[in-house]
């Protein structure tokens, strides 16, 4: 999208050259003008709301290791103890797509924290978020 603004703003540079040297009126390139400036004004609006959408998505999530070690002892007790829905839901709240190609297995995931509310109580708790994906490999 960078690359098609930049060839919009080149060629809106050169239209306003040829109308600054009085080689053609303003008024015979108006509608060409009037159509590369709205072309423009779209990319650059896609421009920004997909950099928004990647700093949403890419917000990283920091947490203590007292926090972790709460985390990871909810998750055993709930995979050890829970019931079979309460385990499948819980795992599909946060796991993407498994991938097994032997002896390898990839597991592509969200961290199972919603960042906008910060909040680290129990792991039953955590709200479902949509973003970007973390891999772990494994092979054994």
């Amino acid at each position: 999208m960078q690359r098609q603004l930049d060839v919009k703003e080149r060629k809106l540079g050169k239209l306003y050259d040829v109308i600054e040297e009085g080689h053609i009126s303003s008024a015979d390139l108006a509608p060409r003008l009037k159509k590369l400036k709205s072309e423009a004004d779209q990319l650059r609006a896609k421009i920004r709301e997909s950099q928004l959408q990647q700093e949403t998505v890419c917000q990283r999530v920091t947490i203590s290791m007292p926090q972790l070690r709460k985390h990871v002892d909810d998750l055993r007790a709930l995979l050890l103890e829970g019931e079979y829905f309460e385990q499948r839901g819980f795992l599909k709240s946060f796991i993407k797509r498994i991938d097994y190609n032997y002896p390898q297995v990839t597991v592509h995931y969200t961290f199972p924290v919603n960042p906008k509310r910060q909040e680290y109580n129990e792991v039953l708790a955590i709200d479902k978020i949509s973003g970007g994906y973390e891999t772990i490999s494994s092979t054994g």
